[in-house]
């Protein structure tokens, strides 16, 4: 090649070396845009004086450093979705306005004037207006926990209708891009714009993405299920889990059929956040707090319930019945791939013994059963009857089958027995007479007695069937005399009939539990009572049906002390020990994420400035460049210079 042909290849690749330059510093705020980079090698393969060509043009992006900032990206985008949900998960719950604590130290405040004046009508009417406040208020922060259900429930749906439209977007941009995978220089502004359809993709999701042929790539969500592979892609819908219907995951779908599930814990990116938002904080929020609403419903209903109201009848329920039909739906929820309709009803039994956990009932061969817990630990099991219905109780729940051949091997329940507890919770009692504040029973001393021993009633323990209090009409049958004798014995007598019903001994000086606490004991009569002192033989000490006593305030006393007494977990949690220990439960969670959010965010950026700076366009270094390859132009344009004058002057020299 002539000196002329070397210099024009020199101008003709200092050209487009500017010509990229002035492209990477015009499009240096184009959202996306990568540094677009020249690689210039010498022209021909023998002698020296070949010239030189721009081999091609390429984008200056290492594809490891794409690939962790997408890493770094599905991590931040679903630790900030955690965050910000645990965040007004604890605002719901927190707040000292709009929490559960003010209404419920109004409603027990309100009780405790009970025990002042019980026959007030005015404060029976507050104690009953204080109570539908509470329920209120324990049905807005169910209502508000429930609506963050939704939330995710919407994000799925909006999220699954995104992914087919990036991988739409995705499937169009790779068959463009093959289209052109022949030449010299393959299109870089469709990668570009490729590029940031993966990152959206990933924020939103969490992908995986790997090369193919032809410059194209293919994409799989988090777990390995493929989403875009070159030009084809699957669908992606939001349905109802099969294991939880009341809960949405991700399905592939191919031509309207479901081919594949993206499990909910295997998502990143927002979806994946929002996902771990509802298992760690919303769910067990729900439940702990349908929990707490349940037991504040059965520990007052079962108090005013073994007393008497005005008219001289056991009080009636101030709540709604906790296994009425407005607490009983959704608590079993069977798998949508049953092969049978069999259903379970979930009764509650005993709500201090329940842990306000979900379970899992598993059907298998033969009728057998197994209960298990959330991590699939066994807490009970059973078989299936075949001609009448099967109960098993654990928890302080009861749970109710039909026959085994409702059921068939491999049919699946939920059990979420306070999922929806807090939004059903109501006010049932509208009469304000009808509050049972007063004790069933009165002790009172036989005024022949001469020893010092007096007799106290302590606590109404159950009325109805196993105790002496009869409901319809309600009594006390039968009433109760206390004799002591010598010896250091008593005997308990019927008051009505003087028939011995047993006899016992004490130890003088000692307080004397007079009646049994164990249903079932000869002993046991439904209320417990005590002796103090020294009673003489035969003294004795009469307990009687409380007909006619309005103004006693031993019930009320009962009703006022739930705030202090312990209820939950086995008698051992107040309510305001349960709604402390939730509420610290989320803000701790809420303070970690966002504590998780602040730093896979500085991650996140970290990753960003690198690719940036790599792929980015840096000003002052494109001006250097610029600089420099004028120089190079400009140097080629004088070699031309100096082989055309030699060339004038070797013809000047033949002339």
């Amino acid at each position: 090649m002539s000196i002329l042909g070397t210099a024009l290849t020199g101008l003709r690749t200092a050209q487009t070396l500017i010509d990229t330059t002035g492209n990477n510093i015009a499009n240096a705020n184009t959202p996306g845009y990568v540094r677009q980079r020249a690689d210039v090698s010498t022209l021909g393969t023998v002698g020296y004086q070949l010239g030189a060509q721009v081999a091609r043009i390429r984008r200056d992006v290492p594809t490891e450093l794409q690939n962790q900032v997408r890493l770094d990206g599905a991590k931040s985008y679903a630790s900030s979705a955690y965050a910000d949900g645990a965040t007004r998960v604890d605002q719901i719950l927190g707040d000292t306005e709009s929490g559960l604590n003010s209404v419920m130290n109004s409603f027990f405040s309100s009780a405790q004037a009970l025990t002042q004046d019980p026959s007030s009508t005015p404060n029976r009417q507050t104690f009953l207006a204080q109570a539908g406040a509470m329920a209120n208020r324990i049905n807005q922060m169910g209502e508000q926990l429930s609506r963050e259900e939704d939330y995710l429930s919407n994000s799925m749906r909006v999220g699954a209708d995104r992914l087919n439209q990036l991988a739409d977007e995705l499937v169009s941009l790779n068959r463009r891009i093959a289209d052109q995978s022949n030449l010299q220089t393959p299109p870089l502004q469709l990668m570009d714009q490729r590029d940031q359809v993966l990152f959206e993709m990933s924020d939103l999701a969490g992908v995986d993405v790997f090369p193919l042929d032809a410059n194209q790539v293919a994409v799989y969500l988090s777990g390995g299920s493929v989403l875009v592979s070159g030009q084809s892609k699957m669908d992606v819908a939001a349905e109802a889990s099969q294991s939880d219907p009341t809960r949405l995951q991700l399905v592939l779908q191919s031509n309207g059929s479901t081919v594949g599930f993206v499990p909910n814990g295997r998502l990143e990116g927002t979806l994946g956040g929002l996902n771990q938002l509802l298992d760690d904080v919303v769910l067990p929020a729900r439940n702990e707090l349908g929990l707490i609403a349940m037991s504040i419903a059965d520990a007052v209903n079962t108090t005013l319930g073994q007393g008497l109201d005005m008219n001289g009848d056991f009080g009636a329920p101030l709540f709604k019945d906790l296994n009425s039909a407005g607490f009983l739906p959704g608590r079993a929820i069977p798998n949508l791939t049953n092969g049978a309709n069999g259903q379970i009803t979930v009764t509650i039994d005993d709500t201090q013994a329940m842990t306000g956990k979900d379970y899992n009932l598993a059907v298998a061969a033969g009728g057998a059963f197994t209960v298990l817990d959330r991590f699939g630990a066994p807490v009970t099991s059973g078989t299936l009857n075949a001609g009448a219905d099967t109960s098993v109780s654990f928890h302080g729940i009861t749970l109710t089958l039909g026959p085994s051949g409702d059921y068939v091997a491999g049919d699946k329940f939920g059990i979420q027995p306070t999922r929806r507890a807090a939004e059903a919770l109501s006010v049932a009692l509208q009469d304000p007479s009808a509050l049972g504040l007063a004790a069933p029973v009165i002790g009172t001393d036989s005024l022949a007695n001469g020893g010092s021993g007096a007799v106290s009633y302590g606590a109404t323990l159950a009325v109805g069937t196993g105790t002496n209090f009869t409901t319809s009409p309600a009594a006390m049958t039968p009433e109760l005399n206390v004799e002591f004798g010598a010896g250091n014995t008593y005997v308990v007598k019927n008051a009505g009939t003087g028939a011995t019903l047993w006899s016992s001994t004490y130890t003088p000086g000692q307080t004397l539990d007079l009646f049994s606490s164990t249903p079932g004991d000869i002993s046991y009569t439904g209320f417990s009572a005590t002796l103090n002192g020294l009673p003489e033989v035969g003294d004795t000490f009469n307990f009687g049906f409380n007909a006619g006593g309005t103004g006693d305030n031993r019930n009320a006393q009962a009703l006022a002390g739930l705030q202090t007494a312990g209820w939950l977990n086995g008698g051992e949690k107040r309510f305001s020990d349960a709604y402390g220990g939730l509420v610290g439960s989320v803000g701790s969670k809420a303070s970690l994420g966002q504590i998780t959010a602040a730093a896979d965010q500085s991650i996140y950026s970290a990753s960003e400035t690198r690719l940036g700076d790599i792929s980015g366009v840096n000003l002052d270094e494109e001006a250097a460049n610029l600089v420099r390859y004028q120089q190079y132009y400009q140097a080629s344009a004088q070699v031309i210079s100096i082989a055309n004058d030699l060339f004038q002057t070797l013809l000047g020299s033949l002339r």
